[in-house]
């Protein structure tokens, strides 16, 4: 190659080195810091839980318990994002919407978006702010609460087409528990990238990078909500059906029916067989080059929640194990020492539970059905058209 054409190549490539490294570098010049911020947000009420979380779709299959549920979610979410704070960080207070200051580095500090007609935070859609001058910060934004809404809305629209009242708030009372298990979720995964320390990655290249700092936030977010994993795990795969039978026409460009098959099914009578799955698939758009689309980010979850599932299954056997251990040195028979030698030799066979089936398969299934979702991702990211972000379940 000559030196001419090498020089041609190299100068548009060190022109937007050093343009880029200028924008890093000026991009917070003269603006505002956090504590100033969030100083002005709590004295002029911007931080707050909204009137209603819920989605349309979702108060119009509640029906008249609409408001009572919408109340209920609300308290329910502020006592989460106490606990869930203190999970992360044991020791310290939790401060949610200036409750104890505007800002303190030494609490964990969340913020709420519920006013904000100048469009000062029209940036957050719920993320880890980290700045020189501010730390252990969560601020959910607008489009925190819109992402949810815009992905839950394919799967809420059906029951509302029922002319049944009882069918559509049966259907309601269905997916409030598993749509606060989202919101939760989302919060402790947040929490969980403040926890390990993540820094938010800017550019397109840090994509690989990003995914891996995802996984380890749903990895410390499953952690937190283990408590919960055998509650919603149904209510979750069924959201996953649902969505999938929902992405089933955007693919195939026709609606999915029976005829299709499920996309998987699990036998109770038989649990350890595990999952049946289809064999069709499902494409989505993925606009955002950090968090997956929802349908993605709902089977990590699944697959994160059942391996700490049986991480934890793994820690109680063994404290198990070293307590029949104990209860044998301290019997001191024939029996007893037999025993414990076993014990001690690993010749008993564990025994495998109905729940450890139950979290393997759910972890294998989370992990098939990825490989069953195709994927488009448009240049650097970018999606054009009407609708784009959302066409195919978008993402945040």
């Amino acid at each position: 190659m000559s030196r001419r054409r090498l020089l041609a190549i190299s100068l548009p490539v060190v022109f937007c080195v050093l343009l880029l490294s200028l924008l890093h570098f000026v991009r917070d010049y003269d603006q505002p810091t956090w504590t100033e911020m969030a100083a002005q947000g709590c004295s002029d009420k911007t931080f707050a839980l909204p009137a209603s979380i819920l989605p349309p779709e979702l108060v119009a299959l509640l029906g008249t318990d609409a408001t009572s549920r919408n109340e209920q979610l609300r308290n329910s979410l502020l006592v989460s994002f106490n606990e869930l704070g203190a999970h992360a960080f044991p020791g310290a207070r939790v401060n949610v919407n200036c409750e104890f200051a505007a800002y303190d580095p030494n609490m964990v500090n969340i913020y709420v978006v519920a006013s904000d007609p100048d469009n000062r935070f029209a940036w957050a859609s719920g993320l880890v702010l980290t700045r020189s001058d501010a730390g252990r910060v969560l601020v959910l934004g607008p489009h925190f609460w819109d992402f949810f809404r815009e992905a839950w809305r394919p799967v809420l629209i059906w029951p509302s087409e029922t002319t049944s009242p009882a069918f559509a708030s049966a259907a309601g009372e269905f997916y409030i528990p598993v749509y606060e298990i989202y919101l939760q979720w989302a919060v402790a995964h947040e929490l969980g990238h403040m926890k390990l320390g993540h820094s938010p990655l800017r550019y397109w290249w840090d994509r690989s990078q990003q995914r891996q700092q995802e996984t380890a936030a749903d990895v410390e977010a499953a952690r937190m909500l283990r408590s919960d994993y055998y509650q919603i795990t149904p209510h979750l795969l069924g959201l996953v059906q649902e969505t999938m039978k929902s992405q089933f026409e955007s693919t195939y460009h026709r609606p999915w029916s029976k005829t299709d098959g499920e996309p998987f099914e699990y036998s109770w009578f038989q649990p350890d067989k595990g999952f049946r799955i289809s064999d069709w698939h499902v494409r989505v758009k993925d606009c955002d080059p950090t968090h997956p689309p929802f349908l993605l980010r709902s089977l990590s979850m699944l697959e994160a929640a059942s391996a700490v599932a049986l991480e934890q299954r793994k820690q109680i056997e063994s404290e198990e194990k070293q307590q029949k251990k104990e209860i044998l040195r301290e019997e001191g028979s024939i029996e007893s020492e037999l025993a414990l030698e076993q014990l001690e030799q690993g010749s008993s066979p564990p025994e495998f539970r109905r729940s450890d089936h139950w979290a393997a398969g759910v972890n294998k299934l989370a992990r098939q059905l990825k490989a069953r979702i195709d994927v488009v991702e448009p240049f650097l990211g970018v999606c054009i058209g009407k609708n784009a972000d959302h066409s195919e379940i978008g993402s945040k």
